[in-house]
């Protein structure tokens, strides 16, 4: 226990702690293997049909846990906090909001992703050299408050709660890792600062819900704009200030952060590879709408499938929320991992954690090959990716797939190729260590940014 402990640790701050988590497998010889933690026993799995079991076949024998308890500071009862009639109640209130953001908000993505470009543009001028994380969560964060209320920034909210929002944002989830981490100690991590930073975002939060109810009326009856917002049609259904608040700071919290990651491992993986960066570009100049000078369509977004590639590979490697953890609400059991020969079931108890990691199935050799380490989207065009399919689940999976994933990665893909019809070239800068290094809060990001070289004309 104590290995594991000062093992994590140690490896969290060199910002290797999902490298660590993958070696135990490795240390085990076995795809599934039990833990003993802070006077508990649990199982991790990076098994695809393990997996499965949690997330799909067996989803009624599994709930979230300590995890409700340990998030609710933050996410209060919202959809990722929910288990059982709850957790459905909020999915049937929320999806056909989702199933509109499919189609109905594109103008609010080419609006900001247009407003960074020309960030960017003038940023370029003075310094080619530039860290494009901090400026693709304040993307996310626009795109998405404008999505869900129909404010394109955070800076126009005319209220004091605005004020500290993101670096309150980002604290409070910091610690919501921690948190999940101790399993049913998470209180001892709950300091003052902590404590502030919940509130702020609750309080910003509540004043988004407030000014949404009061226009409410006014929304139906007198908007002409065939702009979708989120707020807006959910309150048709629900308007009760909590609920919405916290379905709000939920939403919120997986439009910005997963997307925003994303894109952060993306340009880390072009600036790299430039063979494939120039692959890309060239396809992004000669779009259709391009050569017109216009802007391109989700029709074409969608149509690229060296960009959608590219897109699930830096997900392979990368998935925004990494790992993950559920416990038995019964006694079950798991497909396999358990025997001699590591193929018998394995028995759960009631009460039983079970983690699972994505950042490691992802890497199975017998699915992958041998190069599973490797940034390659050619091999979304093999054959053998059907079979490797069941091994891929980024955006989660069974009852509890993301809804939003379509919309991520539109608004990721689209963000790809107008930087890329921006400027000439990019290039990662000359002390980029060669093993990336990341950082983990709810979901995992480059842990020394995405620092690139970019500009326009020759390249230097």
């Amino acid at each position: 226990m104590l290995y594991l402990l000062l093992g994590a640790s140690k490896a969290e701050s060199s910002g290797n702690l999902l490298h660590f988590f993958h070696g135990l497998f490795a240390e085990a010889g076995a795809e599934t293997m039990e833990h003993y933690l802070l006077g508990l026993y649990g199982i991790d799995t990076k098994d695809p049909d393990c997996v499965d079991a949690v997330l799909n076949t067996r989803f009624t024998d599994f709930a979230l846990g300590d995890r409700q308890r340990a998030f609710e500071p933050l996410l209060g009862d919202g959809i990722f906090t929910q288990d059982g009639a709850a957790w459905k109640k909020s999915r049937d209130m929320l999806r056909p909001q989702f199933m509109q953001t499919r189609t109905k908000s594109f103008p609010f993505i080419q609006q900001e992703v247009e407003g960074l470009i020309e960030t960017l543009s003038q940023v370029v001028r003075k310094d080619a050299s530039i860290d494009l994380q901090p400026m693709f969560f304040q993307l996310t964060l626009d795109t998405t408050l404008a999505v869900l209320c129909g404010r394109s920034s955070i800076n126009s909210m005319t209220t004091e709660h605005a004020s500290g929002f993101t670096e309150a944002f980002e604290y409070a989830q910091s610690r919501l890792m921690l948190r999940s981490r101790l399993g049913p100690f998470y209180w001892l991590a709950n300091n003052r600062r902590f404590r502030e930073s919940c509130e702020i975002v609750r309080s910003f939060a509540e004043q988004v819900v407030q000014e949404a109810l009061q226009k409410h009326a006014e929304y139906s009856t007198n908007d002409t704009s065939d702009r979708y917002i989120f707020l807006h049609d959910l309150i048709k259904t629900n308007q009760d200030p909590v609920v919405l608040r916290d379905q709000l700071i939920n939403i919120l919290l997986a439009g910005r952060d997963t997307t925003a990651c994303l894109l952060s491992w993306v340009f880390k993986f072009l600036a790299r590879h430039q063979d494939i960066q120039e692959e890309l570009r060239n396809a992004s100049l000669d779009l259709e709408s391009h050569r017109a000078g216009n802007l391109p369509t989700v029709g074409e977004i969608k149509s690229m499938k060296l960009l959608e590639n590219v897109l699930h590979e830096s997900l392979r490697l990368y998935p925004s929320v990494p790992i993950n953890i559920r416990e038995a609400v019964k006694d079950t059991e798991l497909p396999r991992g358990g025997g001699l020969n590591n193929q018998s079931p394995i028995f759960i108890r009631k009460g039983q954690a079970v983690g699972y990691s994505l950042y490691s199935m992802h890497r199975l050799e017998r699915f992958w090959g041998a190069d599973n380490e490797t940034f390659r989207p050619s091999r979304w065009e093999e054959a053998s990716i059907k079979d490797c399919r069941k091994a891929y689940a980024p955006f989660n999976a069974g009852p509890r797939l993301c809804p939003g994933q379509e919309f991520a990665l539109l608004e990721a893909g689209y963000t790809v190729v107008r930087i890329l019809q921006t400027f000439d070239y990019m290039k990662e800068l000359e002390n980029e260590p060669k093993e990336f290094k990341h950082s983990i809060t709810l979901v995992v990001a480059p842990q020394n940014g995405c620092k690139v070289r970019l500009g326009t004309g020759k390249s230097f």
